[in-house]
């Protein structure tokens, strides 16, 4: 049915092209439209936007589910990084503090993983080349920000491998304006400090450089002294009771709590005619002993995961009358700090090593088409190549990117095996957009994908935007998604080996090793998005959908699944293998309500949000037996205002997450374990005079005690590894002044 669907829209729309399509001017986004359109309180509501179809269109029209944070919006809030502004957003779901590896987890109308969100910058991909999870933290910053653009659901027709939940967009400020030089300094309590610079310079006509930074740190409060389950008497005593008995670690252990957090972030971007280079690069650190018990880790700032992203971009864009052609070439790079170490009962509270590194190489050429006023055509190839080496098991001493990689596993002479990989992918897509009528719109849309690890990938695109009035937009949207499987996940090794005659021989009791052939995620959603003007101030939206994953990736046996390993590694016994397989289904559905309303007098300007959300699914194992979709909330609400009068502002915003399910199961029953939801307010408070600023930040405002769900919590076992939820961080204030010359 869904074929017939989209097979029948598409020989509709080139129909309605040969009947109707007359040559018209060429239509335009002029500088002079948008202003009036921004001005216009018809269309306050209305933003020009890139994202979604990769040309300037207005958000009313364009081809997605999209949500659009201002420049002001950004200012009042305070927002410092992109965990920030999706905090505040319908449809999105943060688990704060609950995994060492990348601190938190983001869900998107129920598909949850870091990696399923690809993070643009000025339309650059700027999230890991080979998509490791990256983390949502300080390490974004959006202070140079004009807007940001958020796009929810399937974007591979447009954007290939990984834009499987949404796309983020940070669009960076035009540096042609006034006071483009600003400088912030925020310090807070546990701890905390952030520094901001941001400078643009339009030279000439044509030329320009834009330039940013932040650097943030957080020593982070005391846990121990906020929550009972941080029992910290392993730590002081230097002997800990673990889920596999007493362990009194050799290496030096600090008596106190530590767990600081530490980010920095640097942007660049020249403009000489039609050239533009791009550089970005971040640095984010944080504690491995995360949302884990006390007595089974070590919460010392020596042990710590480090990660940064380099990426260095340039393009070109050439206009030819009705085409426009735009080149580009990228280069990025993750790697994983070499010091980064985990101290759990794993590794026998001693130090274990990591690393990991890849990078990649991109060639990528676009041609647009202005065939005539109603009809846009847009093509595209990629080129890209990667490189990678997965994160390593826990290695005795930190490795040296310098000299080659090597190393040996921790409490062993056994030599690192390393699994590297090297890959390409080449693709294309092609997407029309006919306007018949100035009420009607179609984005139809394809991308295939040829990756030589795991061969092709097909993914279709279809978009129906009506306006039957001014103030009122109906879409119906359809598109797919593919997450290729990161080396992260398809190569990553961990275990451990002991030796009972001085390491003459040695054996494994667990190793968790590669699965070379794992094929990507796929997912198809299909959504319906209504949005009314009832008050030209005021806004309803409303949107339902459902969507399929299929391939999901889970942990099982490599006996009877792959049988790669046949029970060894490195020729030694293991007792149980363990790899990455393709099994589980996922079904999701549910739907929204968001409410905007805008009011500007003379001096006064007030915001006011709300949204509530539903959602709901099933997995389906590959036994055919249905269960919850787990880490979810059914319900969560947000609602917030804005509030200036001159240069005074106040922007108190309200969570208000329901209960959320557990991944572990209710004793005796099919059913997830329920973890209590909370209600976290926020406060942001400014008053600017010309050129300065002072500004006061609240978090947890009212000093609430919740916890955010963890991947192991189980209620009925309150003494295994993790804790049962993991424990949120008490109120925290900053204070910081602004300049702007």
């Amino acid at each position: 049915m869904k074929t017939k669907f989209f097979l029948g829209l598409f020989f509709m729309s080139i129909h309605s092209f040969l009947v109707c399509a007359q040559d018209k001017q060429k239509f335009e986004l002029s500088a002079k439209d948008i202003e009036i359109a921004e001005k216009s309180d018809a269309n306050i509501f209305d933003f020009e936007v890139v994202t979604a179809s990769k040309t300037e269109e207005f958000s009313k029209k364009a081809p997605a589910n999209i949500r659009v944070i201002t420049e002001e919006e950004i200012r009042m809030r305070n927002y410092r990084s992109l965990v920030d502004v999706l905090a505040d957003l319908g449809g999105i779901k943060i688990d704060e503090l609950n995994t060492e590896g990348w601190r938190h987890d983001v869900t998107m109308n129920g598909v949850r993983g870091n990696q399923n969100i690809v993070i643009l910058l000025d339309g650059v991909r700027i999230s890991s080349p080979t998509n490791e999870a990256p983390v949502f933290a300080e390490n974004y910053p959006v202070h140079f920000a004009r807007q940001i653009e958020i796009i929810y659901g399937p974007a591979s027709a447009l954007y290939g491998a990984d834009a499987v939940a949404g796309i983020i967009n940070i669009i960076s400020k035009d540096p042609s304006k006034k006071n483009n030089l600003t400088v912030s300094a925020g310090l807070g309590n546990y701890g905390l400090s952030n520094y901001q610079l941001y400078a643009g310079k339009q030279f000439a006509k044509d030329i320009s450089l834009t330039v940013a930074g932040q650097y943030f740190y957080d020593a982070q409060p005391d846990l121990s002294k906020f929550y009972p389950e941080y029992d910290m008497s392993g730590q002081q005593s230097g002997t800990f009771n673990t889920i596999f008995g007493k362990i009194t670690p050799k290496t030096k252990v600090s008596p106190q709590f530590e767990s600081p957090l530490q980010t920095y972030a640097m942007f660049a971007k020249l403009k000489i005619k039609n050239f533009q280079f791009g550089f970005f690069k971040n640095y984010e650190q944080h504690s491995t002993s995360i949302s884990v018990s006390p007595q089974n880790t070590v919460y010392n700032k020596d042990a710590f995961y480090g990660q940064n992203i380099t990426s260095a971009n340039m393009s070109y864009t050439l206009n030819l009358d009705k085409l426009t052609f735009i080149s580009q070439l990228q280069g990025s790079i993750y790697e994983i700090d070499p010091k980064t170490s985990f101290r759990n009962v794993f590794v026998g509270m001693e130090k274990g090593y990591k690393y990991g590194f890849s990078n990649m190489f991109k060639m990528d050429q676009q041609m647009i088409w202005q065939i005539n006023s109603q009809m846009t055509l847009m093509l595209g190839v990629t080129y890209e190549r990667f490189y990678a080496q997965p994160k390593t098991a826990d290695l005795s001493a930190p490795i040296d990117p310098s000299k080659d990689i090597s190393g040996t596993y921790l409490g062993t002479d056994l030599a690192m095996k390393i699994f590297s990989i090297n890959y390409f992918n080449a693709g294309g897509f092609a997407q029309l957009q006919y306007s018949p009528k100035n009420w009607l719109h179609f984005t139809l849309g394809t991308r295939y994908d040829h990756n030589s690890r795991f061969g092709g990938t097909f993914n279709p695109r279809l978009g129906v935007v009506v306006q039957p009035s001014k103030t009122m937009t109906i879409k119906a949207l359809y598109g797919t998604a593919f997450l290729a499987p990161p080396p992260f996940n398809a190569f990553e090794a961990y275990g451990s080996f002991n030796s009972q005659d001085g390491g003459k021989t040695y054996s494994s009791p667990f190793w968790h090793l590669p699965n070379p052939n794992l094929q990507p995620i796929q997912l198809d959603k299909t959504e319906l998005y209504f949005n009314q003007i009832i008050h030209k101030n005021f806004s309803l939206s409303l949107n339902a959908y459902y969507l399929s994953m299929s391939g999901l990736f889970s942990n099982a046996a490599d006996a009877g699944n792959t049988n790669y390993y046949n029970g060894k590694f490195l020729g030694w016994k293991v007792d149980y293998i363990e790899v990455v397989i393709n099994s589980d289904k996922q079904q999701n559905w549910g739907g929204g309500i968001q409410m905007d309303y805008v009011k500007k007098w003379k001096d006064v300007r007030l915001g006011v949000y709300l949204n509530a959300d539903y959602l709901n699914g099933e997995i389906t194992d590959i036994k055919g037996k249905k269960v919850e979709i787990p880490q979810i909330s059914n319900f969560q609400s947000r609602i917030g205002f804005d509030l200036s009068y001159k240069g005074l502002s106040i922007s108190p915003r309200l969570i208000l997450q329901g209960a959320q399910r557990l991944n572990s199961f209710q004793k005796d029953s099919d059913l997830r374990q329920i973890l209590d939801g909370y209600q976290v307010l926020n406060i942001a408070m400014r008053y600017d005079y010309k050129q300065f600023g002072i500004f006061a930040d609240i978090r947890n405002a009212l000093d609430v005690r919740y916890r955010t769900v963890t991947r192991e919590s189980d209620l009925n076992n309150p003494n295994g590894l993790q804790m049962i939820g993991a424990a949120q961080n008490p109120m925290r204030i900053m204070f910081g002044v602004q300049i702007k010359l």
